[in-house]
């Protein structure tokens, strides 16, 4: 329903229901004029439930429960308004964004890296000129991923000074 028809009435809420979820206030039922349709709108600020309920209670029930409403659709409800709390949970979102970016950049270092580490240990511990031959020539093959990653490029660097027999 559009939000530009001319609400008849704001019907005050005696019985306790939830605040709003942007400024913890209490709310108003509201009605279209000339029609059964019911809504709630919040007393604090612009956050409002649209005038789609048959009854004043179901509208309040939805204003309570909050599910398939406002507060599932993202901040989309209280779009262009801002608040404390909506600021707030826009920066911890942004944090565990960068949190979960951080970690899959260090789990896909992690894997390129752990077979060559791997490979460097049997190399390591080679006992034979054979293994040793073979542990290089595996080592060798995961070279270009290796340096694919800037921050490895100093491993194999490392690992070349550590073993100058094996060279390129």
């Amino acid at each position: 329903m559009d939000h530009t028809t001319k609400i008849a009435a704001i019907i005050p809420v005696a019985t306790v229901i939830k605040g709003c979820p942007c400024c913890a206030t209490r709310g108003n039922v509201t009605q279209v004029a000339g029609q059964p349709m019911f809504g709630v709108r919040c007393n604090g600020c612009p956050l409002t439930f649209p005038e789609v309920y048959s009854t004043p209670e179901s509208a309040i029930i939805a204003w309570t429960l909050r599910r398939g409403t406002v507060a599932s659709a993202g901040g989309r409800g209280t779009r262009n308004k801002c608040s404390w709390r909506k600021r707030r949970s826009c920066r911890r979102n942004f944090r565990l964004a960068r949190e979960r970016k951080r970690k899959k950049q260090i789990t896909s270092k992690l894997l390129i890296m752990l077979p060559w580490v791997q490979a460097l240990r049997k190399f390591e511990r080679a006992e034979s000129e054979e293994e040793r031959v073979r542990a290089w020539a595996s080592l060798k093959a995961m070279k270009s991923s290796v340096l694919s990653v800037p921050s490895l490029r100093e491993f194999w660097k490392l690992f070349r000074n550590y073993a100058p027999e094996a060279s390129d």
